[in-house]
């Protein structure tokens, strides 16, 4: 066989490959995050800092009205909130929990494509209506924390415009605080 008819037969190998795979995305890591979701960490440590009152929230980065959710053993209660609200803390509430982190978390687990409730998990075991949109697990814990108990975690959820992702849902797993 010549070398062109050799690569010939590899494109044309490539091509049914990628055919028969329909639309190629990264396998998810379990461990790591999803990598196809990589390019939401900066939105998520902005919202982050925002949270921590660190930052001012940018209006442009949130839909015109974001779910707030606490997690179903939490009573799953949700609310939403207009974008114009959001800036200020305590819309950061629903019910009777502050979804604020508390003072003094320092050390901080961002996971593009996971939930986060203590452990990693699928957004799909709290949330299956939610588990293909954009979302990004966090996790805030001090040093060196004792139990699960001694974490704050938050998955947030955004709109599929790659160009322009926009903050849709939140997700509060952490409601024993």
């Amino acid at each position: 066989m010549t070398a062109v008819g050799a690569f010939g037969s590899a494109c044309v190998a490539a091509l049914l490959a990628v055919i028969a795979c329909g639309e190629s995305r990264p396998a998810v890591d379990t461990r790591m995050g999803a990598p196809q979701y990589d390019y939401l960490r900066d939105d998520a440590e902005r919202l982050v800092a925002f949270l921590r009152g660190e930052a001012v929230l940018d209006s442009g980065a949130v839909a015109d009205s974001v779910t707030l959710h606490i997690a179903p053993e939490g009573g799953g209660e949700w609310k939403r909130v207009s974008a114009d609200q959001l800036g200020d803390s305590a819309a950061w509430r629903i019910g009777g929990y502050s979804l604020l982190p508390p003072p003094g978390l320092t050390t901080v687990t961002i996971r593009p494509g996971r939930h986060i409730n203590c452990l990693e998990t699928s957004l799909g075991s709290r949330y299956p209506q939610l588990e293909s949109r954009p979302h990004v697990g966090v996790r805030l814990s001090g040093a060196d924390p004792a139990s699960c108990l001694q974490t704050w975690n938050m998955t947030f959820v955004f709109s599929e415009d790659v160009e322009r992702p926009r903050l849709t849902d939140v997700v509060y797993d952490q409601w024993e605080w």
